[in-house]
């Protein structure tokens, strides 16, 4: 049971902003733990960088380049003749190195402080494109084109930019060491595009500083790597790429500071031709009134105005006007207590060459989260993951992903002030990180799950990282640090590495060893009741009716706990199969409390393979995948008491209109609680309940404008607060429907758990948004919530709420005039409350303004 104050927080997290991105992020990643995700692959495996090892790939030498482009989509520039020629000539899925059947142009031209990128993408048919105005990082399943880079040619990390025909940008790190791909990595970029009867055109901007280029020592044979990219979402999804290796660009300065030597003469397998400076004669389409012409980028404008000169300060300051008011039915509103009606701060970032990167924060705010909060349900006992997107951690934060997050900065909640370092050369890139915090929140592990614990008292958090490049290999070391009030410390440091085995073929692993003491306060707030620590609590205390639980007794005050993390991972993701072997093995006195720690004190195993067949549609719409994989699992805990064994079988179908269909029956036989709350024995006093259900993930795209999903799991299922078994029935339909500049979104999610005496609960999560983006400039967002938890008390055990009611209803819009100033506004009215019998009314209100401008100045 939650305890006031954590209620609260969880309130300030989800309140205290206006999330103004339609974006559903619920991942599971953590310690101990394999997600049983069955949502469609977030991208390609293909479009890793390191194909360019596998094919007699285009080696090139970029001459520098004078001026800058006009960034309005449409290359009717005479900048572009100074520009590189590339044919987009390879299809990567679903046929692996196939010659495309779609043309591409795209343009390269590389200054002192600028990559310039431009694209024409042929359409046959533009009726077809699926593209529209949406939020950054909104380009998943668009038809778009992108740049994906990697400028230190270790494969071990790579930016990719993605822009779709409506100019709307995504940025994805592809971080090959974690194994993910981050789309909540942002940095500063612009680019503009543009629709016309032959398909679209656009044109980026990428500043050096951005990908963090290094700096190449005069002599260096280091090749950076480049993929360019286009989507083709049709029937099937299609992915068409060129992959380049680069020997030499002579706009990028040495560790000496000259220019890189060189006759800017381009090697290459094809038409010389071709690739010295493709002129755009002919090739320039009339304005026919589709897109609005965007201004041209200030980033580029800079680098034409301080040619040569790389080095800048940053700085953005805001201020916040937010009346953020709550009552109970019979009370008077009141303002929350967390934060005043008046705040300001600022971020600001000095880049030192292309590749150091210094940044300073004070009072960061959440309004950049910018992402709806994941809701999930009273069934899953552990935390979930949410993204990261205030600026200070957004600088540089790449640095610390592992395959163990051992750095989760959403753990920092309130921070008052930090300060980073952060620096990139050919083979070594390090960082480290300080904050100050005025509270201080920690996701405490189990065997069986995991909780928050939120004191608010001020904590210190620190990270330091340090990673070394051999080749296509990396080595990298990490530390961690949090100290607060009270005697309370955590210290975490290891080791983890990359084996890069090919481009289908990857082998990970890190260790982690800790120390940590808590206060008593932590323990505390983790109490079912309140004050349970100051009783002693009765050696045999149930379920249902005790005041401890796992997480008191994982955070006992005044002992010091040490410990260690170890993963092991092997990957293949070919065309062709797919198989994995995981293994954790995590001490139960472990902890990384500036991470996401989901489980402690286990040992598992978990293996899968799969494979995949391919077939041509009829009407040549292109070919569809079927793919089977069998996932096994086995955990147990160090003193080798089951936990979980586990085998789940999916089939998956990727083919006609855009249709994912991915289902399979689980079986599982696991642990999901304790009977007595004051152990944290398993064996007999943590039954072992068999578990088979269905769990299936399905979507269609029947044209343009309508998309449809409607996942789901229906069997036997335990619920961990009642040590039951009995009948899950969820089911997820969502729709989405995109009109001109409209995209609406209707969304459910039903949970029924039946048990033999009747129904336990039902869970009731719904949402509808309307969102209005006329360019990137402007966009509204209109937004509807209401979620409603139904228990059976004469059938729960324990005490517990018998209805939760949480509704609201908001308005937000986000103005961007230029690229210096943003304002954001909006107002929501919110409904919170555990008895509707008694009445039901207006809870919450609040007006929310930010203003924040940014500050460019040349050292």
């Amino acid at each position: 049971m939650k305890s006031a104050l954590r209620i609260q927080t969880l309130k300030w997290l989800r309140c205290s902003a206006f999330w103004l991105a339609l974006t559903d992020i619920s991942l599971s990643w953590g310690f101990g733990v394999e997600s049983e995700d069955l949502g469609p692959e977030t991208d390609i495996p293909s479009a890793d960088v390191s194909v360019a090892n596998d094919l007699n790939i285009q080696l090139v030498t970029f001459k520098k380049t004078e001026g800058r482009p006009v960034l309005d989509g449409k290359l009717q520039e005479d900048y572009w003749r100074q520009a590189q020629h590339f044919l987009i000539d390879l299809e990567m899925y679903p046929t692996r190195f196939a010659k495309a059947n779609i043309k591409t142009d795209a343009y390269i031209a590389i200054s002192s402080t600028h990559v310039f990128i431009a694209f024409r993408a042929f359409d046959p048919d533009v009726t077809k494109i699926r593209s529209a105005p949406r939020t950054r990082d909104g380009v998943k399943e668009d038809d778009y084109v992108s740049l994906v880079i990697d400028p230190t040619g270790s494969a071990t990390k790579q930016y990719e930019f993605r822009i779709n025909p409506h100019g709307t940008l995504t940025d994805v790190l592809q971080d090959t060491v974690s194994d993910r791909y981050i789309y909540d990595w942002d940095t500063e970029w612009t680019g503009a595009a543009y629709l016309n009867n032959e398909g679209y055109s656009a044109e980026i901007a990428i500043p050096l500083q951005s990908i963090k280029f290094p700096a190449r020592k005069a002599n260096s044979d280091k090749r950076w790597l480049i993929m360019l990219k286009r989507s083709y979402p049709r029937s099937v999804d299609t992915s068409y790429a060129k992959p380049i290796q680069v020997i030499k660009a002579l706009a990028i300065v040495t560790e000496e500071g000259e220019s890189m030597a060189g006759n800017g003469v381009v090697e290459s397998t094809t038409n010389t031709e071709e690739t010295s400076g493709y002129i755009l004669s002919g090739l320039i389409e009339e304005d026919d009134g589709v897109e609005d012409i965007l201004p041209a980028s200030a980033a580029a404008q800079e680098g034409d105005q301080h040619h040569g000169r790389i080095q800048n300060f940053k700085i953005t300051p805001y201020y916040i006007f937010h009346p953020d008011e709550e009552r109970s039915l019979s009370g008077s509103f009141k303002q929350v207590d967390e934060y005043g009606i008046n705040e300001a701060g600022f971020n600001g970032s000095a880049h030192i060459g292309t590749d150091k990167t210094l940044a300073i924060t004070v009072n960061p705010n959440f309004t950049e989260v910018e992402a709806d909060i994941a809701r999930e349900s009273i069934n899953n006992p552990f935390e979930v993951f949410q993204p990261e997107k205030r600026t200070f951690f957004q600088t540089g934060g790449e640095l610390y992903n592992t395959t163990m997050p051992a750095v989760y900065t959403r753990n920092i909640i309130a921070p008052e002030v930090g300060i980073s370092y952060s620096q990139t050369t050919e083979e070594v890139t390090g960082g480290l990180f300080w904050i100050n915090d005025r509270q201080t929140r920690v996701i405490v592990p189990d065997s069986l799950g995991s909780d928050t614990a939120t004191l608010l008292k001020h904590s210190r958090s620190a990270a330091a990282r340090y990673q070394q490049v051999f080749g296509k290999q990396a080595v990298g070391l990490l530390g961690t640090m949090r100290t607060g009030e009270d005697g309370y410390h955590n210290y975490v440091g290891g080791v983890d590495g990359l084996f890069n085995l090919g481009l289908d073929d990857k082998l990970r692993y890190q260790l982690l060893f800790s120390d940590t003491r808590y206060s008593a306060g932590f323990a505390s707030d983790l109490c079912n009741a309140e004050g349970c620590t100051e009783r002693p609590a009765p050696e045999d205390c149930l379920l249902g009716a005790c005041e401890v639980n796992a997480y008191v007794l994982r955070t006992q005050a005044d002992k010091t706990l040490t410990g260690h993390a170890l993963r092991l991972n092997y990957k293949h993701d070919g065309p062709n199969s797919l198989y994995w072997l995981n293994y954790y093995d995590i001490s139960p006195d472990f902890r990384a409390d500036l991470g996401f720690t989901s489980r402690t004190d286990v040992r598992l195993f978990n293996a899968a393979y799969g494979h995949k067949w391919y077939f041509d549609l009829p009407n040549n719409e292109g070919k569809a995948r079927v793919q089977t994989y069998g996932v096994f699992r086995k955990i147990k805990s160090f003193d080798n008491e089951d936990i979980e064994e586990s085998f789940t079988l999916f089939s998956e179908l990727r083919g006609w209109r855009q249709t994912v269909f991915r289902f399979g029956p689980a079986f599982r036989e696991r642990a999901v609680n304790r009977i007595n709350q004051n152990s944290l024995k398993l064996g007999d006093n943590a039954p072992l309940f068999d578990e088979k259900y269905w769990i299936w993930y399905y979507e269609v795209a029947p044209s343009v404008k309508w998309t449809f999903n409607f996942d789901g799991r229906y069997g036997d299922v335990a619920d961990p607060e009642n040590l039951i078994l009995g009948t899950m029935k969820e089911y997820k339909p969502r729709l989405r429907f995109r009109l001109d500049h409209f995209e609406f979104r209707l969304e459910a999610v039903l949970r029924d758990f039946h048990i033999p005496g009747g129904e336990l609960y039902q869970e009731r999560f719904y949402t509808l948004g309307a969102t209005y983006r006329r360019s990137k400039r402007f966009s509204h967002r209109l937004l509807f919530i209401h979620d409603e938890t139904k228990r059976n008390l004469d059938l729960w055990r324990g005490p517990a709420l018998a209805t939760e009611v949480d509704a609201s209803l908001e308005y937000s819009f986000v103005f961007t005039p230029d690229n210096y100033w943003k304002i954001l506004a909006g107002v929501k009215l919110g409904e919170e409350h555990d008895d509707p019998q008694g009445g039901r009314g207006l809870t919450n209100r609040e007006v929310f303004l930010k203003i924040e401008r940014k500050f460019n100045f040349l050292l």
